[in-house]
């Protein structure tokens, strides 16, 4: 019988993450939390449950080898915790969870304590995070499907210290917008972004991370207020995520 814990494991070894194979267990066990808990929640789909451990799990999992020894890290906008809590449980390193949602934040931290993570939830939107105690404390700072790259951007390069960086993992049509998110970055205090592509075992089309070093503090004016990055993306990119 193929268990979640066993097609982690094959997932791990086909990403080239054997180092990480001690972290299969707890993964299978934080993924069966999602499926049950987080599915009554509302915070994954039905139709996502099937799809936990490719979709959410082992995406997750394909950034590792760009966070590299990070000493800490966070993730912007998990919702049930991805990929934040997947690199927590394979990397060790601890992490703080910025989600603004309540019912989320409050099954993050349910996991953390039945996970026994390294990981403390801050229940905030981003924009205030990026603006308070949190702003250029982090040597990497993550998120997946928050919002268009220009967007993510202002919402997580705030966050990460001179000398960082962003990792995002962003959908395929990011590219085509370079010229926006190249605008954005800079604004921020950014690197020209790179973006490089990954074939996850068990998805069909491959994910793509976008890297943007953190090279120069970024301007007292940003974040702008909750809600105005969406509103008013600073170049002006209104696609590519994932």
């Amino acid at each position: 019988m193929v268990t979640r814990e066993t097609s982690i494991s094959a997932g791990l070894s086909s990403l080239g993450l054997d180092a990480y194979q001690d972290a299969a267990p707890k993964l299978a066990e934080y993924a069966e939390l999602v499926a049950t808990i987080g599915r009554r929640l509302g915070l994954i789909g039905e139709s996502e449950v099937s799809r936990i451990v490719p979709r959410h799990i082992l995406e997750s999992c394909a950034l590792l080898p760009f966070i590299g020894e990070a000493a800490s890290f966070v993730d912007v906008g998990p919702g049930a915790g991805f990929p934040g809590i997947p690199l927590c449980i394979a990397s060790g390193a601890p992490v703080i969870l910025i989600e603004s949602r309540a019912r989320a934040a409050g099954f993050l931290r349910d996991a953390v304590t039945r996970l026994k993570l390294r990981a403390d939830v801050a229940q905030s939107p981003a924009e205030t995070a990026g603006r308070g105690e949190l702003r250029e404390s982090a040597d990497v700072v993550v998120a997946r499907a928050v919002a268009p790259p220009a967007v993510a951007l202002e919402l997580t390069l705030p966050l990460a210290k001179v000398g960082g960086s962003v990792c995002l993992l962003v959908g395929p049509s990011a590219e085509t917008a370079r010229e926006g998110v190249d605008r954005a970055a800079t604004r921020l205090g950014g690197a020209r972004p790179a973006y490089h592509s990954v074939e996850v075992p068990g998805i069909s089309a491959r994910s793509w991370v976008m890297i943007v070093g953190k090279v120069a503090q970024t301007p007292e004016r940003y974040p702008r207020r909750p809600g105005v990055p969406r509103r008013r993306p600073l170049g002006g990119d209104v696609t590519g995520v994932v």
